[in-house]
């Protein structure tokens, strides 16, 4: 097993009250996982499938996987 970094996003659908607001509706906007995965493939797999829980929340409009990186040690 190797250990991964992710980052994903939480961009919010726009309600034209402020940025702001709709970021903090949405929750914070950059999100950092550590994952456990055999390889890149199923690292990328498992990021998606957090990026997917994310979009779960209606404010959010998008949940980019914005870094992936296997960690040294």
């Amino acid at each position: 097993m190797s250990l991964f970094k992710a980052v994903i996003e939480a961009w919010p659908h726009s309600t034209g009250e402020g940025s702001n607001k709709d970021q903090e509706r949405a929750g914070p906007r950059k999100n950092t996982f550590l994952l456990q995965a055999e390889n890149m493939k199923d690292a990328v797999y498992i990021a998606g499938l957090i990026a997917q829980g994310i979009e779960v929340n209606p404010m959010v409009w998008q949940a980019p996987i914005v870094l992936l990186e296997r960690k040294e040690f």
